[in-house]
């Protein structure tokens, strides 16, 4: 019985301490840049805690002097489940990446209408960077890490320098 409370006493305020937690992005270079995001997420069902997988998620523009919100939210959600270990790759058109070394799937496909608000795709299992023949869009590319907390606030910052 005392161990059922302090389960529940536990997911309680982790889910309360993690409801604002969001990951931002500051655009401090000189040119646009579109960003993707990838994160590890656990989904939550009736309660219960389901299998998690690594989903990606892009793209989204940025410009110079802007920062936008990237999250709706990090860390432990009592609907949305729970979000952490957040990686990022940005690039401008012309030439510039931010790019790190752990490889994820990205949807590249040319045909896709980006809405520079939202996210025009997600992939289910993006850490499966085996070659996919049946779809020539899905490259892996090296992302970035950002955070692998699960609640507060983050800043991804991009400048030319970096």
């Amino acid at each position: 019985m005392i161990h059922k409370f302090l389960i529940a006493l536990a997911c309680f305020c982790l889910f309360n301490l993690s409801v604002k937690a969001q990951l931002y992005c500051a655009n401090l270079s000189s040119k646009p840049v579109w960003i993707a995001v990838v994160y590890h997420y656990t989904p939550i069902e009736n309660g219960e805690w389901k299998m998690g997988s690594w989903v990606a998620n892009g793209w989204i523009y940025i410009n110079p002097g802007d920062t936008t919100q990237l999250t709706t939210h990090i860390g432990a959600h009592p609907i949305h489940g729970l979000a952490y270990e957040f990686y990022y790759f940005a690039y401008h058109p012309y030439g510039k990446e931010w790019t790190g070394t752990r490889r994820f799937l990205t949807n590249v496909d040319p045909m896709l209408l980006y809405k520079p608000d939202v996210y025009d795709y997600t992939i289910l299992n993006a850490d499966k960077v085996v070659p996919k023949p049946d779809s020539q869009y899905l490259p892996d590319f090296a992302f970035n890490y950002a955070t692998g907390q699960r609640y507060g606030n983050y800043l991804i910052i991009l400048r030319d320098t970096d």
